[in-house]
């Protein structure tokens, strides 16, 4: 009125700050995400792909542009596309579906550009509104393959060991040691078996392994052979017996070994 002025202001420093934060974490996450080693991406309600951290070209070889719009489970090998489908309707539909391996996650071959298939551990995450409407996913996919393939490798040698050993005609076993309290070696169980010693001693090889050697076979503590056994562990030197007397209790008779 007049010469005189109405003036009204509202302090807004708190809601900039906030504002200023937020912009800053997500500047974080963004960083974080883009850089990370993993796979992640964010899909909609509908399951495609919104977003994916340029991680994925070095992984799978694929641009991010390329898969935006498309749904993961189309990356995925034919033969674990059911599996997937589960868990992906597990994840959209909020019910909890048990992973094939509680060690290994949710392992899976995806498939890289060049038409060859990755070995992952994938991971999902669904995110609600207050509504509890799903309103996005945040999936990842870590690059397993090294691992997976050296177990593979080695479940074929081990596999080939078995076949070798139990081609043996000579029985072969291998012992594990028993210790007491004071970590003395009171006895041995047996741990591995070949048909061979499975046959020699009568049994099945379900109930040979497992088993103590004092259970089956007590005179060989009064004989010595428990205590010769044990210095060989003890030593880490062979045990070397050449035409060696004993009555073996399966056998019913006394016997000589080598």
């Amino acid at each position: 009125v007049g010469d005189g002025l109405s003036f009204v202001w509202r302090d807004v420093t708190g809601r900039h700050v906030v504002s200023q934060a937020l912009e800053e974490s997500e500047e974080r996450y963004r960083l974080l995400a883009e850089n990370a080693s993993d796979v992640v991406y964010l899909a909609g309600p509908d399951g495609r792909m919104r977003w994916i951290a340029p991680s994925v070209e070095r992984t799978l070889g694929w641009e991010p542009d390329e898969l935006v719009g498309t749904e993961a489970i189309e990356l995925a090998h034919p033969d674990d596309r059911s599996y997937i489908e589960a868990q992906r309707r597990a994840v959209y539909s909020g019910v909890s579906v048990p992973v094939r391996d509680e060690r290994e996650g949710r392992l899976l071959r995806v498939s890289r550009r060049d038409g060859s298939y990755l070995w992952v551990v994938a991971s999902n995450t669904p995110f609600y509104d207050d509504a509890g409407r799903l309103t996005a996913v945040v999936g990842s996919m870590r690059d397993v393959d090294e691992l997976v393939r050296a177990r593979e490798d080695a479940q074929q040698e081990r596999a080939t060991l078995e076949a070798t050993v139990n081609s043996l005609l000579d029985p072969h076993v291998m012992l594990q040691a028993i210790r007491d309290a004071d970590e003395r070696i009171v006895d041995f169980e047996y741990a591995e078996a070949n048909d061979a010693a499975c046959e020699y001693m009568q049994m099945r090889r379900e109930e040979l392994v497992g088993s103590r050697l004092l259970d089956l076979l007590p005179g060989q503590a009064g004989a010595g052979m428990l205590q010769l056994y044990a210095t060989a562990v003890e030593t880490g030197q062979p045990l070397l017996l050449d035409d060696y007397a004993y009555s073996h209790e399966i056998v019913g008779e006394g016997r000589r070994y080598d």
